[in-house]
């Protein structure tokens, strides 16, 4: 299963080199230079992705607009934010949900590593449900009195039928 990622990083050079990197690593990149084309992507052209990696260096404006829309509408997508400094807890807070804090400079592993904790697939359903959920995107994706497991593909999970129609269609696997 290949994991799409947005990417939102302004020096080309590191946009290019950590877009090879996650290449190599079977990641789909997409890689833009500012908050406002990610939202961009993720809004207007309704891209999906499973997981966002931006620079921290962004101006403040661009990382606080670009955390509260993906939050506003992808309140599960994944987020490594890559800092260079070792505590941020001023903008902690704008990251409500699964997110890591890459220090740079990280090795190729390290943000591979990362990357492979943030997006193991989960499944949702409510107590009372039999049917699984997979897509965040999902009009019925449970938020509230839900159980979750990871997605394995030798389990048997009776999916609900926009999920399954997705995942045919390759908008969310």
């Amino acid at each position: 299963m290949i994991s799409k990622v947005l990417l939102v990083q302004r020096d080309d050079s590191s946009r290019k080199a950590i877009a090879e990197c996650l290449g190599q690593h079977e990641f789909e990149v997409d890689a833009v230079s500012n908050g406002e084309l990610a939202i961009w992507k993720l809004f207007h052209k309704r891209t999906h992705v499973d997981l966002l990696i931006y620079d921290f260096n962004l101006p403040q404006e661009d990382r606080i607009k670009t955390a509260v829309a993906l939050r506003s509408n992808h309140r599960v997508i994944p987020i490594i934010v890559m800092t260079d400094f070792a505590s941020i807890t001023a903008d902690k807070a704008l990251f409500r949900g699964p997110v890591e804090f890459l220090q740079k400079p990280f090795s190729d592993g390290e943000l591979v590593g990362a990357l492979r904790r943030l997006v193991a697939r989960l499944c949702r359903r409510t107590n009372e449900s039999q049917t699984w959920h997979l897509c965040v995107n999902c009009k019925d994706w449970p938020i509230a009195d839900y159980e979750e497991q990871q997605l394995s593909p030798s389990l048997e999970l009776q999916l609900c039928n926009d999920c399954r129609l997705d995942i045919q269609q390759r908008i969310c696997l």
